[in-house]
């Protein structure tokens, strides 16, 4: 996992072929046991989430944080947010929506499997959704594939 204040290369997309490479219309989803997990010493709004799954749930032992392992490096660390999450569907992105998109991932149709789990993703909310008519939504200013796009399941603010 990305050390916070360390300069990380963002995934672009692959270049490589058209192998491996799954369209936005196809499934592209997290396992059934992954949620989204904000890295050490984050604030949940502003900060970066990963891939992981619980360990150790939050309690009150715990300091309310989860142990998790890291779904990309499976390095176990601990997290104070712990948020599930599903894919949007165009009529949950009303302006404002505060919704999860993968960084790096702007203007892009397509991601691969493997690229949409490993995916640092931030938080923001839509602010255009105009061209959903062609399958985008703009989110933090960027414009992102809807198909893309993840709800908090829980309030995260």
């Amino acid at each position: 996992m990305p050390i916070p204040g360390v300069s990380v290369n963002l995934p672009g997309p692959n270049v490589s072929g058209a192998a491996g490479i799954a369209s936005a219309a196809e499934t592209m989803d997290f396992k059934k046991d992954e949620v989204l997990c904000l890295a050490p010493d984050q604030d949940p709004l502003n900060g970066t989430y990963y891939l992981g799954r619980v360990i150790t749930p939050a309690s009150k032992e715990t300091k309310n944080q989860a142990e998790v392992i890291f779904v990309e490096d499976g390095t176990k660390n601990w997290s104070s947010k712990i948020v599930l999450s599903r894919k949007v569907g165009k009529s949950d992105l009303a302006i404002g929506t505060l919704v999860f998109y993968p960084a790096g991932w702007q203007n892009h149709d397509k991601m691969s499997q493997e690229d949409y789990r490993f995916a640092p993703w931030q938080l923001g909310r839509v602010t255009n959704n105009d061209e959903l008519f062609k399958n985008m939504v703009e989110v933090a200013g960027e414009s992102f594939n809807y198909a893309l796009i993840r709800i908090p399941l829980e309030k995260v603010e």
